[in-house]
């Protein structure tokens, strides 16, 4: 029975997770097309670049904290 709930618990984390992957690819895209529609030859590039590196860093950053949360929760409800 305590595995039945274990199993949930995981699929609802995986849920969460894959959920909020695709809102920072959402947001990802949306800043590289940004870049890319509005590229005028006065656009500084490292400007852009950095943009798309910290769009990047957020995929990672939000994972790490949509996983830091699950185990946060799993540890305090355990």
């Amino acid at each position: 029975d305590n595995t039945r709930f274990f199993f949930m618990f995981w699929m609802t984390a995986r849920w969460l997770a894959l959920r909020v992957d695709l809102l920072a690819v959402c947001c990802q895209f949306s800043i590289c097309a940004l870049a890319l529609g509005t590229k005028t030859p006065d656009t500084d590039t490292a400007v852009v670049g950095l943009a798309v590196t910290y769009s990047l860093l957020l995929t990672t950053t939000v994972q790490a904290c949509t996983r830091y949360v699950i185990e946060t929760e799993n540890a305090m409800v355990a």
